[in-house]
Parts: C-alpha cells; sequence; structure tokens
C-alpha cells in the first residue's frame, strides 16, 4: 500500500488507499456493484472498489496512467454516487446553483446544457452548489438538503464558448472528447433546501423556449428519469427505498419541464427567465 488518507465530499467522509485489487466478476462494461462492494475499472487510468462497511475506497492505478488528476474523474462521480446511495442519500443527475438561500437543480440528457446553465448563473451572480452529482439528504426535521460537491463544472467546447470562457490551461475530460473542467471560484460550502427542479429537454419540434410546471405523477416520473446511475440502486436491492424517497422530494419541490429549440443554446434568454421565476 502506497497510501493511506481521508476524503470528504458531498457532505461525507471515507478513507482511500492505494493498493492492489483483487476484482470481482466483472460484467462487460468492467464493473460490479451490490449491497456489499463496487468495482469500477477504468482503462488506463485506474480500477477502484468501494467497501462501505470497512469505510474505504481502494484505488489501483493504472501502469499507463500520465496524468493522476484523471483519477478524479470517476472518484468523485460514480464511485462517490455508489457510496452516497449506500448511505442512503438520493442522488440526482444534474446542477445545481444556490438561489435565495435555497438549491436550484436544472436536469436532462447529456449534452442537453445542464452544466453550461449553471455557468451561466454563476457569471449572473449565483454561487454553484455541485454539477453532474446532486447528493441529497434529510435533515433532523426531514427537509431535504443538497450537499456540496466540487467546485468545478464541465462543459463542451462550444459550450465553453457560449460562456465566454477558453479552454486552454483547463483539464481535460479523458472520456470526452473536447470537453474540460471550468473551476468555480464562486461556489457555496454548505448544504442548502432543494426549492426547485428543472429538467432541459431540447427538440427539433420546438421554436421557442417553454416552461412547463409539473403535477403529481409527472414529478415523479421526472424525478426517477434523472436518478444518477438508477441499476447500480437495483443491484443493490434500494428500488424501494429510493422510490419513497422521490415521493418525499415531490412533496417538498416544484419540477418544471423546460422546452427549447436544439438547433440554439438561447442560453442568456433561458437565465433570464428562470430569474424571473426566482
Amino acid at each position: 500500500m502506497t497510501y493511506k488518507n481521508e476524503i470528504a465530499a458531498f457532505g461525507t467522509s471515507i478513507t482511500i488507499a492505494e493498493c492492489k485489487i483483487a476484482a470481482p466478476q466483472a460484467d462487460e462494461l468492467s464493473w460490479y456493484c451490490d449491497d456489499q462492494q463496487f468495482y469500477l475499472q477504468i482503462k488506463d487510468v485506474a480500477n477502484y472498489q468501494v467497501i462501505p462497511a470497512q469505510n474505504i475506497i481502494n484505488i489501483e492505478k493504472s501502469p499507463a496512467l500520465q496524468d493522476e488528476y484523471l483519477i478524479n474523474t470517476w472518484l468523485y462521480g460514480t464511485v462517490f454516487a455508489y457510496l452516497l446511495q449506500h448511505r442512503g442519500y438520493l442522488v440526482l443527475h444534474g446542477s445545481a446553483v444556490l438561489v435565495n438561500g435555497k438549491a436550484v437543480v436544472f436536469s436532462g440528457d447529456s449534452g442537453v446544457g445542464k452544466s453550461t446553465l449553471a455557468a451561466n448563473m454563476v457569471d449572473s451572480g449565483y454561487q454553484l452548489i455541485t454539477d453532474d452529482v446532486v447528493a441529497i439528504r434529510a435533515d433532523e426535521n426531514g427537509q431535504l438538503l443538497i450537499e456540496p460537491g466540487p467546485s468545478r463544472v464541465k462543459l463542451w467546447s462550444d459550450a465553453l464558448t457560449q460562456v465566454k470562457k477558453s479552454s486552454n490551461g483547463l483539464q481535460k475530460v479523458i472520456n470526452k472528447e473536447n470537453k474540460y473542467e471550468l473551476p468555480i471560484a464562486d461556489s457555496h460550502p454548505h448544504a442548502v433546501p432543494l426549492a426547485k427542479f428543472y429538467e432541459l429537454n431540447p427538440t427539433k419540434e420546438s421554436e421557442k423556449i417553454k416552461i412547463t410546471q409539473q403535477q403529481a405523477n409527472d414529478k415523479i416520473n421526472t424525478l426517477i428519469k434523472n436518478t444518477y446511475r438508477y441499476q447500480m440502486l437495483k443491484r443493490m436491492g434500494r428500488i424501494a427505498q429510493h422510490f419513497h424517497q422521490i415521493i418525499t422530494l415531490a412533496k417538498q419541490i416544484d419540477v418544471y419541464k423546460v422546452v427549447r429549440p436544439s438547433d440554439q443554446y438561447l442560453l442568456n434568454e433561458l437565465t433570464n427567465m428562470l430569474i424571473a421565476q426566482f
């Protein structure tokens, strides 16, 4: 073992150890998950193993690894998401900013512009809470809070152009062509209540932005759809718990569907429309 230390993120802490890992029977995606452990193999980067009962994440670096920072891409993404789910967090996929003391989440499929919108909100004077992994826990009164994540957003090169940033000097995301990590200096360090959830939906059929508030089952289905790594919950046998958490969240927040033209960003227009709702 080369090193062993403790790290903290998303309101929880765990020990990190560098060591050899005896891989379980991984599937075709080179990962394995159950309620006892999580294993992930990323070619030319590292193998990861989470053992919750020991409060440890083991990491075995690939001999081909050239930049150790790349380990963080999966460590603070899929790997931490498993740990959070195992510890009872509700984990959604999206970006969150602080508005009037509460969290507003932007979600949707990969590439719809949720991180871009969050970055533009930061430029408009709001603080980033988290990007990619949205970790939600209940406080002692049952109120649902979002825990802050790493102070950065991941943006495609064309999205960087939209927020008037350059890729020069930025860390590249290894598994995504033309995607970069943009550090955010003004991020919020504390857990905050969640107030609003927006699902972004670019479509060719729309010529303008339309924001519709969802009700009842539509709220629940939208939140389930935007769960982070839903298949891990299945492997852990935690679907029933997850569904209960989703219902509780749906009762506490407003959920909206945002439709915009897929051939136009309309970033500032959407930002202004959202700010007007706050």
